[in-house]
């Protein structure tokens, strides 16, 4: 690690600083502040998050045996290691998790690292923080400004008090992984074995003495990791609980119990498949239970802690809702919805079975088969698990038997017996040839248009070269038809063809077009498409029949509008002025707020606040200043993804059958809602519109 994060993590412990928080302490105490209620491990307006959570969950489970973590810290560091006992947990405050991540916040944001804030905050903080100020001396400080104090810098427990509680000590840390910032706490470097709150310490003795509450504060991913103690009611059975890692091969997730008995049952619920827990720390009473779990490595996963106290009685953490096992951003940390409850609740095995030439592997969500690796897994009856086939490198996924699955799109399994499903995978080749259409000569290149090749090889195509052969022999490459090959000598011959490309390796040549570049060759339309981003780059391009007229069969974009529609005009030279652009929508009229760019030998064409259901036609007047126009018309029927103008059976099927598979070059369109994966949002988006018909 860097040195710096070492020497910025000690930084907590300045000796005046703790000796004025031990001090405080009970002064605080005293005054009694009330405790901010809510409902027990679930998330208020984003509070806590998944580091939070790590870091109370740590520290309540060093707590409970403390001596397990004192005999573990390196050899001299934790001098008074003998003095600690087992406590009782930490409450959780949210009004003290507020005023921690608005420190870490102000500190990021400041660009410091103190307890001392380097201003004077404002005094209605508590009302702005987080949705209106973000920490940022802008809106945090009186005057705007950081390094300024009016009349002097909010310190610790009067800045802590702002969000309506009383604090007893502060830690900070720089590192944002919570596991890495407890132990830089809990490990602090103090030989003297003096057992008392000393000025090397602070940080270890308020994990382990605080009494109340505690709020951790991590403005991830790249702020600083800080705990605020305090006031707040009498701990709860499960006080605390949580995961670490946040998603990997290995997962372990730990939760506290606090009460005059142990648990008669501790198990953790995860896809609504319970894994028994066993105490790792502590006592029966006030201990630390635990599990490993080794299915998780990938997706998003549900769980919450089900207990059961010494009457028998369920306790679970959090009280309502699931916490998640999953990437940050994607995964959410707490949500209101919950697997089912293990008790009672019979399980049968589904077992996944590979066979063919090829090679590839079967997942299922719910999660817990990831075959080959784990190819079997135990479900709770009449569970519906979706599985899903992914070939690997050089391989063709060939259909389903078994489980009353067929075919190639995802196949769903109501596991109410053993049941057994095999996956067939085939070995793919490089694709057919490309079409060509096309070769336009331009001023110094030409540009050619084609169709896909009628058949991928079982690898969805990953671009397209176009070849023109000559002195000199030029190239360039692309996602979709058509491309543009520059760089040629004007007045000679070249023979043009194009290539598809695959992960296995490139087609055939397409048919060859003999063509001469030429400088006066005139400005024309060569294509027309409908571009959209699926989750990320590239983008799509969906051909646009331009030769339709307004009230013909015109193609249609069945794809959400999200955040507007781009319509391309591709021409055969480069474009430097995009003309005059309109928008009519033929049953309404016209479209205001139409953005016309020109890039490189295209024309984008943006606009939102199309209505789903309507034909729209784009019209480009006098483009390059050469007097050339161009039309095309477009119908926007969401779900209609054979584009027949209505949204049927076929449209359903069709996506279904697409099930789990990723957005590509091939299959894109069935990707309604634009996120990358065909998956249940957009079979319900498509028949949510069954019965449309384009007017």
């Amino acid at each position: 690690m860097p040195t710096p994060i070492f020497r910025f993590a000690r930084l907590p412990c300045r000796p005046l600083a703790l000796r004025l928080w031990r001090t405080f302490y009970v002064a605080v105490t005293l005054m009694g502040f009330p405790a901010v209620v809510h409902a027990l491990g679930e998330s208020t307006n984003g509070f806590p998050n998944w580091e939070e959570r790590v870091i109370h969950a740590w520290i309540n489970r060093a707590r409970s045996d403390p001596q397990f973590e004192m005999n573990v810290c390196p050899a001299g560091k934790c001098g008074e290691k003998a003095c600690y006992a087992p406590v009782a947990p930490l409450s959780y405050s949210l009004a003290l998790n507020r005023a921690a991540r608005f420190h870490s916040d102000e500190m990021l944001r400041q660009g410091y690292f103190a307890h001392e804030s380097k201003c004077t905050v404002v005094p209605t903080i508590n009302t702005l923080y987080p949705a209106a100020c973000n920490g940022a001396a802008s809106c945090a400080c009186v005057g705007g400004v950081t390094n300024v104090c009016s009349p002097t810098c909010t310190t610790t427990f009067p800045r802590i008090s702002l969000f309506g509680v009383s604090g007893s000590g502060e830690i900070i840390a720089t590192p944002t992984d919570p596991d890495f910032a407890f132990y830089l706490w809990l490990f602090e470097n103090s030989p003297d074995p003096t057992c008392a709150f000393s000025q090397t310490n602070g940080h270890r003795w308020l994990i382990l003495t605080s009494s109340g509450a505690v709020g951790a504060g991590v403005s991830a991913p790249s702020g600083y990791s800080v705990g605020d103690f305090g006031s707040g009611a009498a701990p709860a059975k499960i006080p605390s609980g949580s995961h670490y890692p946040r998603q990997s091969a290995s997962v372990e997730v730990w939760a506290n119990w606090y009460d005059t008995a142990g648990p008669a049952v501790a198990r953790v619920n995860v896809d609504g498949v319970c894994t028994p827990m066993t105490r790792g720390r502590g006592t029966l009473q006030n201990g630390a239970f635990s599990a490993t779990l080794t299915n998780v490595a990938s997706g998003c996963h549900r769980y919450y802690f089900e207990y059961k106290d010494s009457a028998n009685q369920p306790v679970t953490y959090p009280t309502t809702g699931s916490l998640g096992i999953g990437a940050a951003g994607v995964c959410a940390d707490w949500d209101a919805t919950r697997p089912t409850t293990c008790d009672a609740i019979p399980q049968f095995v589904l077992t996944v079975a590979l066979a063919g030439t090829g090679t590839g592997s079967v997942t299922s969500a719910p999660a817990g088969i990831n075959c080959g690796v784990d190819c079997t897994e135990p479900y709770n009856v009449n569970t519906m698990v979706t599985l899903g086939a992914t070939p690997a490198g050089g391989s063709l996924f060939s259909g389903w038997s078994g489980g009353g699955c067929a075919g190639t799109g995802a196949c769903i399994v109501t596991v109410n017996a053993a049941t057994t499903v095999t996956a067939t995978f085939t070995a793919f080749t490089a694709p057919d040839a490309p079409t060509i259409l096309a070769a336009t000569p331009g001023d110094g290149q030409v540009t050619v248009t084609f169709t896909p090749p009628a058949g991928d090889g079982g690898s969805p195509v990953t671009g397209y070269t176009a070849q023109c052969a000559g002195t000199p022999t030029a190239f360039n490459s692309g996602a979709a038809s058509p491309i543009t090959v520059s760089g040629m000598i004007n007045g000679q011959s070249y023979t043009c063809g194009v290539i598809a490309a695959n992960l296995i390796g490139n087609s055939p040549v397409s048919g060859l077009i003999l063509v001469t570049p030429n400088p006066g060759t005139p400005l024309s339309l060569l294509a027309v498409t409908s571009r959209k981003t699926h989750l990320a780059p590239p983008p799509f391009d969906l051909p646009i029949d331009f030769t339709v007229p307004a009230g013909g069969k015109v193609t249609v974009e069945p794809r959400n509008i999200g955040t507007g529609h781009a319509i391309v005009f591709q021409f055969n030279s480069m474009i430097s002025s995009t003309g005059t652009v309109t928008a009519v929508d033929t049953t309404s009229g016209p479209i205001t707020g139409v953005l016309a760019i020109a890039a490189n030998n295209e024309v984008i064409v943006s606009f939102t606040g199309i209505p789903d259901n309507r034909r729209v036609t784009l019209t480009l007047t006098n483009v390059n200043g050469m007097g050339v126009n161009a039309m095309a018309t477009i119908g926007f029927l969401v779900g209609d993804v054979n584009s027949t103008r209505a949204v049927n059976a076929s449209d359903i099927s069709g996506v279904k059958g697409r099930s789990i598979q990723p957005a590509t070059s091939v299959n894109f369109r069935f990707d309604v809602d634009t996120s990358g994966t065909i998956n249940a949002n957009d079979i319900a988006a498509v028949k949510a519109r069954s019965g449309r018909v384009l007017p």
